[in-house]
């Protein structure tokens, strides 16, 4: 596992964490401020993971998922990337992240998720 971190001026601005499986590697989360947004943060932290996995001699890089029409730039930087969009279909991911006030906090993902390969 791996965490990044991407700092301007003084300041972290964004985060990741990436994780090599088999012969993939995952960028499991990440994280942005509104400076990391207006600086491309996340962009810096995205190239070093594809390097890091590249350095490493994992064979594809999955980007978890796009989604054109709810998060577009996001979708435009992944498609800049020329890979081949895989679509997983019929799983989700379901933990269980807390309790407050007696009630269970949950995490809910689908698990489509495009790979680019590299």
């Amino acid at each position: 596992m791996r965490t990044t971190f991407c700092e301007y001026q003084g300041m972290t601005i964004s985060a990741s964490v990436c994780i090599g499986i088999g012969d993939t590697a995952h960028g499991l989360v990440a994280v942005t401020s509104d400076e990391g947004r207006r600086q491309r943060g996340y962009y810096l932290l995205q190239w070093d993971e594809i390097l890091w996995a590249k350095r490493n001699s994992y064979k594809t890089y999955d980007l978890n998922g796009i989604n054109p029409a709810l998060n577009p730039q996001v979708y435009r930087f992944k498609s800049g990337l020329k890979g081949n969009e895989v679509t997983f279909l019929g799983c989700t991911i379901v933990i269980r992240i807390g309790q407050r006030s007696g009630l269970s906090i949950w995490a809910i993902w689908p698990c489509s998720t495009s790979t680019r390969e590299m």
